[in-house]
């Protein structure tokens, strides 16, 4: 949401705007993944995610799209492979996080905490986010969208990157990845920035040197 406000507001801050699990609109989203998850859930003939998930219907609908409504929506979409593809949780990322030197054990069990302090605020005003109309770019775009992503609709962003215009645009399409493509597909995200990304920044020659000598 921020960088494609960014991007429109401010193009000569960017050397190209990426799109990753792109965002177009959250009320069709959120129709979306859950039209997924229930298909899923029939066709896997899962009880109990059919029931819940038919308590929601319609979906949205008018009701308020209140944090419990989209997490029970978030939970079964996920399960089914929407966030990773074939995996029904994050877990297959074991825990990466822990592996970084710079977080203390206090600051890792604040995750949940923080998530959930940024949801209680932010939910509203994003469930009004709507790029739709939002059609021009004035700097190249790069959209990086996983083929089976039903937390961001690969669908919306699909179509959303049909309509836009901007001096240049690519899209990638990564075939074994949902929404966490840079984590589904590592190798093949870096290459694509390499590949894609970077020629942009070493047009204007200010892209970071390939060695850097330092002194004494």
């Amino acid at each position: 949401m921020l960088g494609t406000r960014l991007a429109q507001q401010h193009p000569d801050w960017f050397y190209a705007y990426i799109g990753v699990g792109q965002l177009v609109n959250v009320r069709r989203n959120e129709e979306l993944g859950f039209a997924f998850a229930l298909r899923e859930a029939k066709a896997h003939h899962n009880q109990d995610a059919i029931r819940e998930l038919e308590a929601l219907a319609p979906y949205p609908g008018t009701k308020p799209l209140t944090i419990d409504r989209i997490a029970t929506r978030s939970k079964w979409e996920t399960y089914f492979g929407g966030l990773a593809y074939g995996h029904s949780d994050y877990s297959f990322l074991g825990n990466a996080e822990q592996l970084s030197p710079d977080y203390d054990q206090a600051e890792l069990d604040a995750i949940d905490k923080g998530r959930r302090f940024s949801l209680n605020r932010l939910l509203q005003p994003a469930l009004d986010v709507d790029f739709d109309d939002t059609k021009t770019f004035r700097c190249p775009v790069i959209l990086f969208v996983g083929q089976h992503d039903y937390t961001t609709s690969h669908e919306l962003a699909e179509q959303w990157f049909d309509r836009i215009q901007a001096p240049s645009k690519h899209m990638v399409l990564f075939a074994d990845s949902a929404h966490m493509v840079m984590e589904e597909q590592p190798g093949r995200f870096l290459m694509h920035l390499v590949a894609d990304a970077l020629p942009l920044a070493q047009k204007v020659g200010d892209a970071a040197p390939a060695e850097i000598t330092r002194g004494d």
